[in-house]
């Protein structure tokens, strides 16, 4: 029981965080009235979900990389 309670903590943890730093990428273009909410919120998720699936393919060139073998 603990173990889920404690991994519903990290999952909401995690959340939380990441919905907060979603938009600090994007907060200007919203703040100087470039874009509105709507459009500010679409564009950093595009990002951040492009930059997610970049670091995937990414990390597993680096430990191919740095394994050891060969």
């Amino acid at each position: 029981m603990i173990l889920i309670l404690l991994f519903i903590s990290a999952c909401f943890l995690a959340y939380s965080n990441g919905a907060n730093d979603n938009f600090k990428g994007v907060a200007t273009l919203f703040g100087s009235g470039t874009t509105d909410y709507k459009k500010a919120i679409n564009w950093a998720t595009i990002t951040t979900l492009s930059g997610s699936v970049a670091a995937i393919f990414l990390a597993n060139e680096l430990v191919k990389n740095f394994s050891g073998k060969d």
